[in-house]
């Protein structure tokens, strides 16, 4: 019996949440499905389509999908996925991210494909953008949405906010949590010692180490994370914070560690090949998201051991119940940030006792097994 054929459908190629799903899914299934994968224009990293063809996943690029609003190139974007959906049959289209949702939607519909799936990563209306914006990805994501059989969201209130904002009607959602793999973590001191040794930031024995792993987009909110390190330093002045990540805003970001006289203190190394390795280099783990779908290197920073401080956006509440497993701080905001990274440097018990859970009940919860079952069974419906 001959496979189905799948195809996924990503704005951009390089790593992120987003494109760890697809990778995820598409490895996963490889054996049952006949499995292709397309994505964006490359403009920096090309890491997924890079780790796809390692696994033996064919690739396509649409050079004309790009992140931003650009009616030229969406309509080039739209004629591109036509023209390649007319020489090429599928019995699945799943789509990731808002623009490729709707463009492609569009494309798949005129091929009368039976089975369309939208994967909402958080609602990109949500985002911090101009209120027309705002409103205009609403009523692509409304459009769009009439042309997808099944909506899958990451998290219970991303369901109730499609429904509530009238995406779709509530029998198209799909609440799926992701799941994450067994990872092989380097121990803390050598994971320090590769921080040292290849990126030169000086850490010493009994100095807090504040991590963070984000794209450097303005949903993750770093310029907040970043600002609130003269009242930590205030407190421990041989605290330091280490981002790992790339993107758009790095300049802006390098401006205001220069303006704030911390460039001993704070360090951007730039993109690290599997960087959920040394995780354990770090002491607290922090995700300062003003928006957020279920990010999984809060599940990552949990399965290393890592006390948490994230946001209370998206899916992160019912990933961390305050005080249990985690701290949740409110977005946007400096001073909270820094007074509760300074409560847990000078909390030790309250570290572990945070971290311990965090482990243990992620683990439970977020299962890798159970979200490739329950996505496959939506495919085979």
């Amino acid at each position: 019996m001959d496979k189905k054929r799948l195809l996924y459908i990503i704005t951009q190629p390089e790593w992120g949440g987003a494109q760890r799903y697809v990778f995820d899914l598409a490895t996963s299934l490889k054996d049952e499905f006949d499995i292709t994968v397309a994505t964006g224009k490359i403009s920096g990293s090309k890491k997924l389509i890079e780790k796809l063809e390692k696994n033996n996943i064919n690739t396509v690029i649409f050079h004309n999908l790009v992140r931003n609003i650009n009616p030229w190139s969406d309509f080039l974007a739209f004629i591109e996925m036509v023209t390649y959906l007319n020489n090429n049959e599928f019995d699945v289209i799943h789509l990731n991210s808002s623009k490729a949702g709707v463009i492609g939607s569009a494309a798949a519909n005129l091929h009368n494909v039976k089975k369309i799936i939208y994967t909402a990563h958080g609602w990109v209306f949500n985002e911090p953008l101009p209120l027309w914006k705002k409103k205009f990805y609403k009523i692509a994501e409304k459009i769009s949405a009439k042309s997808t059989s099944d909506i899958i969201t990451l998290s219970q209130v991303d369901t109730e906010i499609g429904i509530l904002e009238k995406i779709a009607s509530p029998e198209k959602f799909h609440k799926i949590y992701h799941g994450i793999k067994n990872l092989n973590f380097l121990d803390k001191d050598e994971a320090r010692l590769v921080i040292n040794e290849k990126f030169q930031i000086p850490t010493t024995a009994g100095s807090p180490i504040i991590g963070c792993i984000a794209n450097f987009y303005e949903t993750k909110g770093l310029k907040y994370l970043i600002s609130a390190l003269p009242e930590i330093i205030k407190s421990r002045n041989d605290a330091k914070l280490i981002i790992f990540g790339d993107g758009e805003l790095r300049s802006k970001l390098e401006k205001q560690i220069n303006k704030l006289n911390l460039e001993k203190s704070i360090f951007l190394p730039g993109e690290l090949s599997n960087a959920q390795k040394y995780l354990k280099a770090f002491d607290i783990f922090v995700l300062p998201s003003v928006k957020e779908g279920l990010p999984y290197v809060i599940l990552e920073a949990g399965a290393a051991g890592l006390p948490i401080i994230a946001t209370r956006v998206g899916g992160i509440p019912e990933m961390i119940k305050n005080d249990t497993n985690g701290l949740l701080i409110s977005p946007g905001d400096p001073a909270e940030i820094s007074d509760t990274i300074i409560k847990l440097i000078n909390n030790e018990n309250l570290r572990d006792s945070l971290s311990q859970n965090a482990a243990s009940q992620f683990k439970e919860k977020f299962s890798f097994e159970k979200m490739i079952e329950q996505t496959k069974q939506l495919y085979q419906k």
